[in-house]
């Protein structure tokens, strides 16, 4: 991530003085004021006893200065502010810890009126590398010394970065944000971007080659936005056009091409060159990634005496003997025999295709990730950046199945923080993802999911999402990071389990899950048959609809996002009381596919569909509320079956039409189904 993008997103926290130039000089000394409190009054007597405790102490707090003035402010210096204005983060330690040249920060500003945020800054930059130097230039005693740099008129206490005959004027007010009150034309300091733009301009000196960005023209294609180019120049690459029509073919140095949104075609000759662009360009290994990693594709068993584990290496080497833990279980092993394809070898890496075989039988299966070297998350909950491809939006509360590496597993959208403007890159509020757009979103998966952020690790950090019912591909997505607060979850398993329950009520815990139009007969059949299990002996549970949102969901609506929150609590608070030994009984339309899929999926092998078939005439007939009426005319939004659609079940496992046969004739039909289950 660009160090602009991590302070703009603490926008607003940043404790900057209004004015810069009006922060004073204030220095992180010990106060011997404070000093003195520290010790206690009663040890402090008139005579030559308190003149002597007062001499000591003059004597201590001069060595103190001493010492604190000969210690470089990166440990002498806390910084305590709420956005770390005066600490560097751990990418510019990097960039610090390689450089191998010698840099010049100068700070344009008149004695005594130096920027205080500033100039703590460039002092931890200077503790951090032998390589550093920072100097003050007085603009009065040296009028003509920005002019060497740049014709441009400097505010006070810009920054001229210099390395050799290349130099990067960095100006007062790009490292400064604030926001203005139109109504009183105040303007407020709302962050502080030093650190990114230092940095940037650091890597921009000494670096002897740029790499350049090509934006393709000749199409109609838009302009750059001019917020983006700033940020594609800040991280040090330059960008030019190129029309491939003139010049024929993608230049040498290209690092990157971009086509945005071209209202023409491309002709046959200018797809030929981006054709042979993309078959030599060179495509490198990520530098972040560091350490051995391989999915696991295929345990391989030829014979009783070898098990072997296949897949293709992602990231470092690994060899005869080395140590390798497996992931998400955590146990460890070393490597005795490695092939490539048919041919032993004692060392392989990244990109080559192996089988490993173990010293140890420890449990590795198909989806679990050998790794050396790093470490990998092993969550089950994180956040990722998706581009949705699907005709139908996401909405949160969606389930998918999900691939990451070679595991598969359900995965929910708990959340959609935003989607991006394409065009400006803007973070816009969203409560649904349509076709093309990208968004931010919040995954829960069904167990916990070995991966990394895709910065780090490409394999292990991109994913696809594909649609449970059509198996088609909805997304794929890009690992942002991880959701810390899985980790303060543990599930509990408890001594009383549902079998006990199950022995001690005497029945097996079912939720028979009725779905069907309004007005079909839901909620007679399931009262109907909570009566008969009753008369039984059962111990059952009626989740009533309307009753539900009457309490549990009241706070939701009838929007395509609240009917799937309102399902799946549902379905979370079915499997409780299955838990408990019940046997449930819901009535609730739940006209998704999707949303009935996901429910089965919560609820396991308890979950029974029954789906009440009446034709919506009936429905209509027996509407006593006018409901069907109303949404006809327009009165009523999202009612299901006319301004909604209700999805019919395909592999229900119970169809009744309430239409055709009496109450009693119906639930003796789903009894017959129940037999010898409960």
């Amino acid at each position: 991530m660009k160090f602009s993008e991590k302070f703009k997103k603490n926008k607003g926290e940043a404790a900057v003085p209004e004015t810069a130039q009006d922060s004073g000089k204030k220095k992180h000394k010990p106060d011997p004021k404070k000093l003195v409190g520290t010790i206690s009054k009663k040890h402090i007597k008139n005579g030559s006893y308190s003149m002597a405790m007062a001499a000591v102490f003059i004597v201590i707090v001069v060595v103190i200065n001493m010492i604190v003035g000969a210690i470089p402010s990166k440990y002498s210096q806390l910084d305590v502010s709420s956005s770390k204005l005066y600490t560097i983060g751990d990418e510019t330690k990097k960039v610090l810890k390689a450089l191998d040249k010698d840099v010049t920060i100068y700070q344009i500003a008149a004695s005594g009126s130096e920027d205080d945020t500033i100039s703590n800054l460039l002092s931890r930059y200077k503790d951090e590398s032998k390589h550093i130097k920072v100097e003050v230039k007085d603009p009065v005693v040296n009028p003509k010394f920005a002019s060497e740099y740049t014709t441009d008129d400097l505010a006070s206490n810009s920054l001229i970065v210099v390395c050799g005959d290349r130099n990067k004027v960095i100006n007062y007010n790009d490292m400064y944000s604030s926001s203005v009150d139109y109504n009183t034309w105040q303007q407020t300091t709302t962050g502080f971007d030093g650190e990114g733009q230092i940095t940037s301009a650091i890597a921009y000196v000494t670096t002897e080659n740029l790499p350049v960005l090509y934006t393709l023209e000749g199409h109609g294609e838009k302009e750059l936005d001019s917020t983006i180019k700033e940020d594609i120049e800040k991280a040090n690459m330059e960008v030019k056009t190129l029309n491939l029509i003139s010049e024929g073919s993608v230049p040498d140095d290209a690092a990157c091409l971009l086509i945005d949104s071209p209202s023409s075609d491309i002709s046959e000759d200018e797809k030929t060159a981006l054709l042979d662009y993309l078959e030599t360009i060179n495509v490198k290994e990520n530098p972040a990634e560091t350490g051995f990693t391989m999915p696991v594709q295929r345990v391989c068993r030829p014979n009783h005496t070898f098990r072997g584990f296949q897949g293709q290496i992602e990231s470092g080497s690994v060899s005869v003997g080395d140590a390798i833990k497996v992931l998400p279980s955590g146990e460890s092993a070393k490597v005795t025999l490695i092939y490539e394809g048919d041919k032993e070898v004692q060392t392989s890496a990244t990109g080559h295709a192996v089988t490993i075989q173990l010293d140890t039988e420890i449990d590795v299966s198909r989806g679990c990730v050998l790794i050396r070297d790093t470490s990998l998350n092993v969550n089950s909950m994180f956040a990722a950046t998706l581009l949705w491809m699907d005709d139908v939006k996401l909405l949160p509360g969606r389930n998918f199945l999900l691939k990451l590496g070679t595991q598969s597993v359900p995965a929910t959208i708990m959340k959609i923080r935003y989607k991006i403007d394409v065009n400006t890159g803007e973070e816009v509020y969203a409560d649904a993802i349509y076709k093309n757009e990208i968004a931010l979103c919040e995954i829960s998966t069904a167990s916990k999911l070995v991966f990394d952020e895709f910065e780090k690790n490409n394999a292990l950090g991109s994913l696809i999402l594909i649609d449970r019912v059509s198996h088609m591909t909805s997304a794929c997505g890009i690992v942002e990071h991880t959701l810390n607060r899985e980790n303060q979850l543990t599930w509990h398993n408890m001594d009383i389990t549902r079998s006990f329950r199950e022995e001690q009520l005497g029945q097996t815990a079912k939720t028979i899950w009725f779905t069907g139009l309004s007005g079909s007969g839901k909620s007679t059949l399931a009262n109907e048959l909570e009566k008969r299990l009753a008369a039984m002996g059962k111990h059952t549970m009626l989740l009533d609809g309307d009753n539900v949102r009457m309490g549990l969901n009241r706070n939701l609506g009838f929007r395509e996002a609240d009917r799937i929150e309102n399902i799946r609590r549902i379905a979370e608070v079915s499997k409780l009381m299955n838990d408990a030994g019940l046997i449930v009984l819901t009535s609730f339309i739940s006209p998704f596919a999707q949303d009935r899929q996901n429910a089965r999926e919560i609820i396991g092998d308890a979950f029974m569909e029954v789906y009440v078939s009446t034709p919506m005439e009936e429905c209509e007939r027996r509407d006593v509320k006018g409901l069907y009426k109303k949404a006809r005319k327009g009165e009523l939004d999202h009612f299901t079956g006319v301004t909604s659609p209700y999805e019919v079940p395909q592999h229900a496992d119970v169809v009744i039409d309430t239409s055709k046969f009496s109450v009693e004739a119906c639930v003796d039909q789903i009894l017959e189904q129940l037999k010898n289950q409960l």
